[in-house]
């Protein structure tokens, strides 16, 4: 009896390590995990969102950066600094600067839209997770409009209310990894392109993954960044 006894109490321990290894295995993963955190957004732009750096961007407390436009050899550069923990805006000009809220009831229009703009540009997967107001379609075996590259085509259909631009559509254009490597913008439902651009020059930034250069299409036009610093 002594002899059954251990097996059995030898047969419950092996049976609790199986049981617990299941509830190991039962555990969400990471993209689980923070699809229930935006539960309202495609699972699709989830996958790109990780890829840029999703989980070091919920750390993120600023961000300072330059954003920088070359249009036919002409320079245009507007220097921000984010407070996301405030919920502020600082745009730097020519030794001033100007504070503002992020929150477009309290804040100062002008700059405001700028920042938009801007931070669209620069972080735009993460701009998604804050809102609903689009539609999402996907097409696999896409062709990236830059190199023809084989790609998924994520077109996202921004509704006819709010925002600066209502009614727009962008197309962003990913590889295996969900990587954005260019996208294009359509005015009021355009089927022609306003902008093609390349994502060019990823670098990471305390996990954050930034394409630090733009250039359109046809080679007269480019966004690009510089100044970049993260605190978490």
């Amino acid at each position: 009896m002594h002899k059954l006894g251990v097996v059995f109490l030898i047969f419950l321990s092996i049976l609790g390590c199986q049981s617990n290894s299941s509830k190991k295995n039962e555990q969400p993963n990471a993209q689980e995990q923070l699809q229930s955190n935006y539960p309202n957004v495609h699972p699709a732009l989830i996958k790109v969102a990780m890829t840029h750096g999703l989980e070091s961007w919920e750390k993120t407390k600023q961000i300072e950066f330059q954003f920088n436009v070359n249009h036919n050899d002409i320079e245009m550069q507007r220097h921000w600094l984010w407070d996301l923990e405030n919920e502020q805006i600082t745009r730097f000009i020519e030794g001033s600067e100007i504070t503002t809220s992020t929150n477009l009831e309290t804040a100062d229009k002008k700059v405001h839209e700028a920042f938009i703009n801007d931070t669209y540009w620069l972080v735009f997967p993460f701009h998604l997770l804050k809102t609903d107001a689009y539609s999402v379609e996907l097409t696999e075996k896409a062709s990236c409009p830059i190199n023809e590259n084989e790609v998924t085509e994520i077109a996202i259909q921004f509704k006819e209310i709010g925002g600066y631009t209502p009614g727009d559509l962008y197309k962003i254009y990913v590889d295996e990894n969900y990587r954005i490597q260019s996208w294009s913008f359509h005015s009021n439902r355009e089927e022609s392109p306003n902008l093609v651009n390349s994502w060019e020059n990823y670098q990471s930034f305390e996990g954050i993954q930034i394409s630090m250069n733009r250039p359109n299409d046809t080679g007269d036009f480019e966004i690009y960044f510089n100044e970049i610093n993260v605190q978490q």
